[in-house]
Parts: structure tokens; C-alpha cells; sequence
């Protein structure tokens, strides 16, 4: 997925924590937005060909986040669910991953998931090649749909 897709995921889950738990929409979706980006730091030292094999991008560390989060800050506890829900979907949308799937059981197995067929990474790894690489897939067309789906929820429930 592209950091656009996962932006506007972000924008949703954040509106509708807002509508669901009552607090101030002008927290929760800028904080869900860089949430379900954050996952991604690790390209700064990782090359994009293998960011999924990087701690932030094993489910258990959301889940240990949040918990950790969830006993230390008051109800409605809006920041563990962010970070266990934008981290978690980030992860997911990622499990639809081109060239690489999510190690959904690390660090316990090594194991990489993918809901798609994963294609190998172009020779010629320019950007070029991997637009495409990503033009020719069924990728686009799921990148698609989560970008009208996420916009159609930040339009219904902003």
C-alpha cells in the first residue's frame, strides 16, 4: 500500500473514534493519521524491498503499545486504541503487499503472509519499474478501493 492509502485510513479511524468516544476530532485524526504511517519509519534505515522485516512491522509490538498505553492513560483510553487500531490495519492493508507480505507471527516464526500473490521484485528497481510493476497487478485496484472506501467513511462521518 501507498503512504496515501494508508493516510486516509488513518482520517477514517480517526473520525470515527471521534464519533464513537466523543473526543475532539481535531485529536484523533492527525494522531491516527501519523499512526498508521509510523509502521513505515523504518524506511529510513530500511530499504523498501524488506521494511516488513522490521520490528515495526510486527503486530506484536502494536499490541504491546497499546497495552502498555491503555494502563497508563484515563478512559476513554483514545490513544491505545489508535495505536492498536491504525497499527493493526496498517499491517493488514500491508498483507496485500506486491513484492512482500507481513511476518503476522513474529518475533515467534519468520513466517511471511500475503492475502495476494506475491511477484518478485522487478530487476530493474528504479521507480519506474515498480509503478509498472504496481500498474500491471490487481495492487491498484486494491489501492483503489481503500482509498474510496476510506474517503466515502471521512465523508459520512466528518
Amino acid at each position: 500500500m501507498t503512504f496515501l492509502s494508508h493516510a486516509l485510513v488513518g482520517a477514517s479511524i480517526g473520525v470515527a473514534l471521534s464519533n464513537i468516544t466523543g473526543v475532539d476530532s481535531n485529536l484523533t485524526v492527525p494522531l491516527n493519521i501519523g499512526l498508521s504511517l509510523l509502521p513505515d519509519i523504518n524506511l529510513i534505515w530500511r530499504k523498501i524491498s524488506d521494511h516488513h522485516n522490521d520490528i515495526t512491522h510486527y503486530p506484536f509490538l502494536w499490541v504491546v503499545l497499546a497495552t502498555i498505553v491503555w494502563y497508563l492513560e484515563p478512559s476513554p483510553h483514545i490513544y491505545s486504541q489508535s495505536i492498536l487500531i491504525s497499527g493493526l490495519l496498517h499491517l493488514i492493508l500491508d498483507t496485500f503487499g506486491m513484492t512482500i507480505g507481513v511476518h503476522w507471527l513474529a518475533p515467534f516464526h519468520s513466517k511471511e503472509f500475503s492475502f495476494t500473490q506475491i511477484h518478485p521484485q522487478p530487476e530493474n528497481k528504479s521507480v519506474k519499474s515498480k509503478i509498472n510493476q504496481f500498474h500491471k497487478s490487481k495492487h491498484i485496484y486494491i489501492e483503489l478501493v481503500t482509498v474510496l472506501i476510506s474517503t466515502f467513511v471521512i465523508w459520512a462521518l466528518f
